[in-house]
């Protein structure tokens, strides 16, 4: 079904080859809501830095039309992001595509189950990056994984 809809969209115009979903533009959008979010602002610009660093388009699917954020996904060799909406997009990834799990403080150590059903009926490769490694580390993760610029 979700191959279908990425088809339907069209292919993947050129897009990156490796994305990070961003949780910054939602979560400053939620700040200005007055509504709760899970990390403090000077939190959110580091994974954007980090995986951009690693060569990694940095990608906020909010502000995306659907089509867009679909095809992005369905061009994707390497999807990153933290638990939740924006990386169950990885459902339009095609089969092999490697799925990233950033752990936030609600989930620091476990694949959200909801992300590891997509994982496994896709047929994705999924790693997990726990909450634990600091930011200036998670370079050397990706690098662990294959996933880094250069890798």
């Amino acid at each position: 079904m979700w191959q279908r809809m990425a088809a339907a969209v069209g292919p993947p115009d050129g897009g990156p080859e490796k994305v990070f979903f961003s949780r910054r533009a939602l979560n400053e959008t939620r700040r200005e809501a007055g509504l709760p979010v899970r990390t403090p602002s000077e939190h959110d610009l580091q994974p954007d830095r980090v995986f951009a660093e690693a060569g990694f388009a940095v990608s906020t699917p909010e502000a995306l039309p659907i089509a867009d954020q679909i095809r992005t996904a369905a061009g994707a060799r390497v999807i990153a992001g933290s638990a939740g909406t924006a990386l169950h997009l990885s459902a339009f990834a095609p089969a092999g595509a490697r799925v990233l799990e950033v752990c936030d403080s609600r989930s620091p150590d476990i694949h959200v189950p909801h992300q590891r059903v997509i994982d496994h009926f896709c047929e994705h490769l999924s790693a997990l990056i726990p909450y634990g490694v600091p930011p200036r580390k998670v370079g050397k993760v990706l690098r662990s994984l294959g996933c880094a610029k250069g890798s």
